[in-house]
């Protein structure tokens, strides 16, 4: 049995989507701007779809259409694990605000699967490309020191002490 819904909500969507499943989304109604994909499934977006906020795929596959190309404003924040894969099926450019594979943020320009300057493999698809209107090169570093120090003296490595004492006496 297959349900259509509209997808009608202002705030953020999750989508978690079993192994070996598709959800195909053909919405030309959709006012969510919010969403999070789960799940070793796949997901398909192919309407129009705005996205202006958030767009995080945590697991699995997303498919992005042609459908959609008018709906991206690029003011979108685009997130992407390294053992998740985003299908660009269009031609041409989507826009977004910027683009994080795994916890690299990218600088703006523009990303493929297949060709150009900033290539993403294992994690793009297809034959579209992705257009990131701001960013910068950045990596999320998550541990405070004391984790780090924590870490460092159970593999036995010791940190280095700051210097004591003046120079040149």
């Amino acid at each position: 049995k297959r349900e259509a819904f509209a997808l009608t909500t202002s705030g953020e969507v999750t989508f978690e989507v079993g192994d070996g499943k598709t959800l195909t989304i053909a919405d030309d109604s959709a006012t969510a701007t919010s969403f999070v994909k789960t799940g070793a499934g796949s997901l398909v977006l192919d309407g129009a779809i705005p996205l202006d906020n958030k767009f995080d795929v945590q697991a699995g596959a997303v498919t992005l259409t042609d459908k959609m190309l008018p709906f991206v404003d690029g003011s979108a924040e685009l997130s992407i694990t390294k053992t998740a894969t985003l299908n660009l099926d269009y031609a041409g450019q989507m826009p977004f605000k910027t683009l994080k594979v795994g916890n690299l943020g990218r600088a703006a320009g523009v990303y493929s699967a297949t060709q150009g300057p900033n290539v993403v493999r294992n994690v793009l698809a297809g034959d579209g490309a992705l257009r990131m209107t701001a960013g910068e090169l950045y990596t999320e570093i998550s541990n405070t020191s004391e984790e780090i120090r924590a870490k460092l003296a159970k593999s036995a490595i010791t940190p280095i002490r700051p210097f004591e004492g003046k120079f040149n006496e």
